[in-house]
């Protein structure tokens, strides 16, 4: 019973997620950036729902193609929420489109490299040598290719640069709404 906490909790975030994003998408406000979280909020609950769906595998050989998805999904998480971060605490007079095509082009490559490479972009499918290990321990044996510590590096930094403008915007004036900002 306990290895099945994890599974339902992340699957009860991913459906809060995804409740999150047809709200937000219900929001027809341009000028917001509603549209940015609702995509931020879609993406956070794939990625929770994929982790979830990685407990109830049976199959050590769709496991690498999950795992290697799992991170693609987590690149789109990290990119929708610096859009996010950028479309809320940016105006729009200083706003530059341009900021939003660098990390939208390191997505791509990722995208491309996975299409042509394979589920062997992150990781190595055949290292978990052992056998008699469940899905789940074998899930986190597998060595790290190199694309996968760039790929760490570049989620981590997005999700930083978008707190800090998040941090920033929270703090950086009065403002009416200060309360909302630092709540996000």
């Amino acid at each position: 019973m306990n290895n099945l906490v994890d599974p339902i909790l992340r699957i009860i975030i991913s459906i809060t997620c995804f409740l999150y994003a047809m709200y937000y998408m219900q929001r027809k406000d341009e000028a917001t950036a509603a549209g940015s979280f609702a995509a931020a909020q879609f993406f956070f609950g794939v990625w929770t729902l994929l982790d979830a769906v990685k407990f109830f595998t049976g199959d050590n050989d769709t496991l690498p193609w999950l795992q290697s998805f799992t991170y693609i999904i987590a690149e789109f998480s990290a990119y929708s929420l610096f859009r996010f971060s950028v479309r809320y605490s940016i105006s729009d007079k200083l706003r530059n489109k341009k900021t939003l095509l660098i990390p939208a082009g390191f997505l791509f490559l990722t995208i491309i490299l996975f299409l042509v490479v394979g589920n062997k972009l992150f990781i190595d499918p055949e290292s978990p040598a052992q056998k008699g290990i469940s899905v789940l321990e074998t899930a986190y044996m597998y060595h790290k290719n190199p694309w996968y510590f760039i790929h760490v590096a570049y989620c981590y930094l997005l999700v930083a640069v978008s707190m800090g403008f998040l941090i920033y915007r929270s703090v950086s004036r009065k403002q009416i709404h200060r309360k909302q900002y630092i709540l996000v």
